[in-house]
């Protein structure tokens, strides 16, 4: 064999973290003050690399109910990152450095009580963040973690990433497991805050909630008309776009998708992405797929460090300077590329030469469906047709998938489909804000035309 054939294989942060991260020493722990008394514990977990370097885990441990609720990581950054990662979450939180033992006991309590009760931990816990914690043997000392209210009973607590929908779910979970007198809650719409939504006044909500409740369908819908003219059929907003009067048209909308929207259909799609969301995780990621490196390019575990915790600019920079113009390189091109026709141009030539690297893919087609020279087909749909023997994919990668579904959906009518995209974000959690917010404003115009679509149509059949 070749000394290439014999040299190690190169481990994603995921898979590092699930092989070697015990290898690695611990650093440091820390734990919110008064994690016994709320019964919600941020718990982080530290270990260090032979470069200095730290691998670093975060758990969101619910000690009442649902045990552990969120997680997410960040593989081989510097001290400096780490320590001013530290210093914003103990802006908001004071912290404290606790012994390794205490949160080992901590989320394996919290565990064991959710699992009793059916809930299964944060999904990346299961396929990563666990494999940060010691294993749970009786070298570690065995410390009494209550649980559960003061009675020992669940207590949901419906917290900031907690749909409303999410919500109910977990209400209708608990009634069939523990019984519904054999458990306690507290919804978010019940607790003692103030919420200042900018822009929305809550009488005035209120005031058009119970006036267009009372109108006929015909009448709710002469008026979204109104407010929607500036639309042409099947056109997203633009920039230049403007909605007289924002809080009328999103109480019309809501008090109109009700007579329009068939929840069963929209159920069905959102049955289909939760099934893909078994399957499937989205990391930040940085691998060989992701990058479009052809085989005969190398990359190393420096590479990947490197990668990892450089800024875009300094990112793009370093995979120029190794690889050249690879398919990722091209197309951060095309995003950043502010001229229309040398994008399109871009855009062409590109996919041209790497017809099956994903993002050049997906930007191709939505080139193609944006000036109306294809129809989307149900291959938008299916993960597999735009990253086959793949089962984990980066935030960008997603994002584009997610795109590429609403124009299916757009360009059919589907605005059951079109909704269960947005619902089925909830599946996914610890998607950065900056993705979810622009996935959100595509979502907008879309339901805007789409809904009046709909509601023309329903107007015509009468």
């Amino acid at each position: 064999m070749t000394k290439k054939q014999t040299r190690q294989q190169i481990l994603s942060p995921e898979n590092y973290i699930r092989q070697r991260a015990r290898n690695l020493p611990l650093s440091q722990c820390l734990i919110n003050d008064g994690w016994d008394d709320s019964g919600l514990a941020y718990i982080i977990i530290s270990r260090e690399h032979i470069n200095g370097n730290l691998t670093v885990c975060f758990y969101l441990v619910d000690l009442l109910c649902l045990g552990v609720k969120d997680t997410f990581f960040r593989f081989n950054i510097s001290k400096w990152e780490y320590d001013e990662m530290i210093e914003k979450f103990t802006e908001t939180m004071s912290m404290s450095v606790v012994e390794y033992n205490l949160v080992h006991n901590i989320i394996f309590a919290a565990l064991e009580f959710a699992e009793e009760i059916g809930f299964k931990p944060h999904k990346d816990f299961e396929s990563i963040t666990q494999y940060m914690l010691e294993e749970d043997d009786e070298k570690i000392p065995l410390i009494d973690i209550a649980c559960g209210d003061e009675n020992g009973r669940p207590y949901y607590i419906q917290g900031e990433i907690d749909s409303d929908a999410k919500a109910r779910q977990i209400l209708n979970h608990l009634d069939k497991e523990v019984g519904p007198n054999n458990y306690d809650y507290l919804l978010s719409d019940e607790m003692d805050e103030d919420f200042d939504d900018e822009g929305i006044d809550d009488k005035d909500f209120e005031d058009n909630y119970s006036e267009y409740l009372s109108n006929s369908f015909e009448e709710n819908a002469k008026l979204f008309l109104e407010f929607t003219n500036f639309l042409d059929e099947n056109e997203l907003l633009n920039d230049d776009s403007f909605i007289p009067d924002a809080t009328k048209l999103m109480v019309l909308i809501d008090v109109l998708k009700k007579d329009i929207v068939k929840k069963d259909l929209v159920d069905e799609w959102l049955k289909k992405w939760q099934e893909e969301s078994e399957k499937i995780q989205i990391a930040d990621l940085i691998s060989r797929e992701s990058l479009g490196l052809a085989p005969d390019q190398p990359f190393t575990e420096k590479d990947l460090n490197y990668l990892t915790t450089a800024n875009k600019e300094k990112m793009l920079k370093y995979i120029r300077k190794k690889w050249g113009k690879i398919p990722f390189v091209l197309y951060y091109e095309i995003i950043d590329e502010k001229n229309k026709n040398k994008r399109a141009k871009k855009v062409k030539e590109y996919f041209d030469k790497y017809p099956d690297f994903p993002l050049l893919k997906a930007q191709f087609l939505m080139e193609q469906f944006k000036n109306k020279m294809i129809v989307p087909d149900e291959t938008w749909l299916e993960f597999s047709e735009f990253f086959p023997f793949r089962e984990t994919i980066s935030y960008s990668e997603f994002y584009i998938l997610e795109l590429l579904r609403l124009c299916y959906f757009m360009s059919h009518n589907n605005l059951e489909g079109f909704i269960s995209i947005m619902l089925s974000l909830d599946l996914y959690e610890g998607i950065p804000e900056d993705l979810l917010l622009a996935i959100e404003m595509f979502f907008i115009g879309g339901q805007l035309s789409l809904l009046r679509t709909a509601v023309l149509k329903k107007i015509t059949s009468h």
